[in-house]
């Protein structure tokens, strides 16, 4: 089955939206709504109140510019992840980066040549591409699942032993930042006119409350900024340390770990 997700025009408008309504409002502001007004952002983005507001609601006739895409971008204080998320739902991004299904040859010969220590290679859409030995000890669940079947969003969503496994006051932005990659990841799927990305979030939406809430925050992370993350159970603890192939969008993630079960 086809899955169809929102318009890239749609896509703009909520992300607009969203970031719009997370500013904090001015003080003293008798606004009944959330954050900055349109008037504020059009005004700063050096546009029409008329077609920002068109923007936001999906009826534009046409794209913003490179130059008042930044300019809303600089109003919006968005992040250089987020810069780029605008630039792509506008359709005037550079080409990117060509999304492979196989291990690109330097990470794979990385994470065959660390001996004892796990590692995985993972594309942009969490699909676990290939895992050395260490790997499958740690984490059976991808061998009971099978390579490019198991995918780590759908672990950590769907699967609440996974989620226990780390703080409870990091469970939150940990969740926000899973959404957060993986929507930088399905623009560029869409880009390229690949559907597997709308076909995973459309999955996601369907068996996670917890991913519905992320995902509609429209935050945006580049897996590139993600360096380290940790977590911890009863004592045990894990470390990942991630390293990003720029030509396949793929990271190969290194744990380092005390741990006394499977995460």
């Amino acid at each position: 089955m086809t899955v169809k997700g929102p318009s890239r025009v749609q896509q703009l408008g909520e992300f607009l939206r969203a970031r719009r309504e997370a500013l904090p409002a001015p003080p003293r502001s008798r606004a009944r709504t959330p954050g900055l007004r349109r008037e504020d952002i059009a005004a700063l983005g050096t546009i029409s109140v008329d077609y920002y507001t068109r923007l936001e609601q999906g009826r534009a006739a046409s794209m913003p510019s490179p130059a008042v895409t930044d300019a809303l971008a600089d109003a919006l204080e968005l992040t250089a992840a987020g810069r780029a998320h605008l630039h792509r739902l506008t359709g005037r991004a550079a080409p990117e980066a060509t999304q492979a299904d196989s291990p690109a040859p330097g990470l794979r010969f990385l994470m065959d040549n660390l001996d004892d220590v796990p590692a995985q290679v993972v594309n942009d859409l969490g699909d676990v591409l290939a895992q050395n030995s260490a790997a499958d000890r740690l984490f059976p669940w991808v061998v009971a699942e099978g390579l490019r079947r198991a995918n780590v969003y759908e672990h950590w969503f769907c699967h609440r032993p996974v989620r226990a496994a780390f703080p409870a006051d990091e469970r939150d932005a940990y969740s926000a930042a899973q959404a957060g990659e993986l929507r930088a990841a399905v623009t560029r799927r869409d880009l390229a006119g690949d559907p597997r990305g709308q076909q995973l979030v459309s999955a996601l939406m369907d068996h996670s409350g917890e991913f519905q809430r992320a995902w509609d925050a429209q935050h945006v992370y580049d897996g590139r900024d993600k360096q380290i993350w940790t977590a911890s159970n009863n004592g045990s603890a894990l470390q990942a340390h991630v390293t990003v192939d720029v030509h396949t969008c793929q990271r190969l993630i290194a744990f380092e770990y005390s741990v006394t079960g499977d995460i």
